[in-house]
């Protein structure tokens, strides 16, 4: 009870809307399940899914538990991420730390391929708006690239317009595959 309000808690919830979420918002609330403040762990999604085996949803639960991942900071970074991976790409590091050659740190990237050295970055219109912001980023943008990193700059419609986000997956898949 909160406030005299009945209430579930949160792997009860995320599965109480498997049937109505899309897969990438299934996902983005696991994602967020994972980074309470009180955390659960996969294993109890995994054990949740277990749980609901003849309920509606639980394909789509199946589905979901296996993108779910820990340290995802937004549902546009999980939903993006989930459109990397239905997309074929390699699924990338995520808020994952880069570095100079000379082992200095640069940046955090949202998404990262390090072996292929090119990283992904989501910029909401936060990162447009607010001008303080907007000059971290373009630091940040020219001291990754000019440490031989390519810098693939994402926003809601490259990801969420499918014609949009059918060229950044093939882009994608040049600088990766």
């Amino acid at each position: 009870m909160v406030s005299d309000v009945r209430c579930t808690d949160p792997l009860t919830t995320w599965a109480d809307m498997a049937g109505s979420l899309s897969l990438p918002e299934l996902v983005a609330m696991g994602d967020s399940v994972l980074g309470l403040r009180d955390p659960w762990s996969m294993e109890a999604l995994r054990e949740t899914v277990h749980l609901r085996a003849r309920r509606r949803g639980v394909l789509r639960m199946r589905e979901a538990v296996g993108l779910v991942r820990a340290g995802s900071r937004s549902a546009m970074e999980s939903a993006t991420r989930v459109l990397f991976v239905r997309g074929g790409l390699p699924e990338p590091e995520i808020n994952a730390p880069i570095y100079d050659a000379a082992g200095e740190w640069l940046a955090t990237g949202d998404f990262v391929w390090r072996r292929q050295r090119v990283v992904a970055e989501f910029d909401g219109d936060y990162h447009r708006t607010d001008r303080r912001q907007w000059q971290r980023d373009v630091a940040r943008r020219e001291s990754v690239v000019d440490a031989g990193w390519t810098y693939i700059q994402l926003t809601a419609r490259s990801v969420t317009v499918p014609a949009y986000a059918d060229r950044l997956l093939a882009r994608l898949r040049r600088l990766l595959l």
